[in-house]
C-alpha cells in the first residue's frame, strides 16, 4: 500500500507538472514512505526463537505488529529473515542456514517455517515492529509532508541531489531547510510520543 499521494503533495507544495512531473513525485513520495518507516519502525536483530519442541515449524515472535519497510502495515513473509545455527555442525558449510518463512501472522507475530530446526540448531530472527499503532491517515499526513520536503528541495536546488541520491544523503535533506521539514519532524514525532527514541533490540 502506498501512504502519500501526488495530489497531496501539489496541494501542499503549489507545484505544479510543470514544475515537477508526476513520475518524478511517485518516486519522491516512494523515497519519503521508506524513509518515515525507516525512522519509526524497530529493527529487532536475530532473535532466538528456538523452542524445546524441537520438530516444530510455527513460532512466536516476541515485538509485534510486524511491520516492513518496504510493505509497511502489510509485510510479507519474506519481510521475516530466519537462519538455522548449528554449533555441532562438522563443516562450516553446515554451521548456518537461511530457513524461508512461508507464513506469517504480523499482528501476532506467528511464523509458520518451511522446515523445521535440525538437531542442536537454534533459530534466529531478524524482522522489524512498529513500537506504536499508527493510522493510516497520520502515515499518509507524515509521508505527504516529508514527499514535499524532498519535491520542494528537488524544484529548488535540483543540482544538489538527484532522486536516486536522495536515500544515500540523509544528512544533506535533514540540513537542507524547507518549509516542510520541520512540520514533518513535528508529526513524526507526535506520532511517535514517548517511544520516538529509536533503537535497536538484540
Amino acid at each position: 500500500m502506498t501512504y502519500g499521494t501526488i495530489d497531496g503533495v501539489r496541494v501542499l507544495t503549489g507545484l505544479t507538472p510543470d514544475d515537477i512531473s508526476d513520475d518524478d513525485l511517485s518516486a519522491l513520495i516512494a523515497v519519503a514512505e521508506r524513509w518515515f518507516f525507516g525512522e519509526v519502525f524497530i529493527r529487532v536483530e536475530r532473535e532466538d526463537i528456538t523452542d524445546r519442541a524441537k520438530t516444530k515449524t510455527i513460532y512466536r515472535l516476541t515485538h509485534t505488529p510486524v511491520v516492513s519497510l518496504v510493505n509497511g502495515f502489510t509485510p510479507q513473509p519474506g519481510d521475516v529473515k530466519v537462519v538455522g545455527v548449528n554449533l555441532n555442525a562438522l563443516a562450516l558449510s553446515d554451521f548456518q542456514r537461511d530457513i524461508n518463512v512461508i507464513e506469517l501472522n504480523a499482528d501476532l507475530g506467528l511464523i509458520e517455517l518451511e522446515s523445521a530446526p535440525v538437531p542442536g540448531e537454534r533459530l534466529l530472527a531478524t524482522y522489524y515492529y512498529a513500537p506504536v499503532r499508527i493510522t493510516d491517515e497520520d502515515i499518509t499526513t507524515a509521508v505527504n509532508l516529508l514527499a514535499s520536503h524532498l519535491a520542494t528541495l528537488r524544484v529548488e536546488a535540483p543540482g544538489t541531489l538527484t532522486i536516486q541520491d536522495l536515500d544515500k544523503n540523509a544528512l544533506v535533506v535533514k540540513n537542507t531547510e524547507t518549509r516542510f521539514w520541520d512540520a514533518y519532524v513535528q508529526k513524526r514525532n507526535a506520532i511517535l510520543g514517548k517511544a520516538r527514541f529509536r533503537r535497536v533490540v538484540k
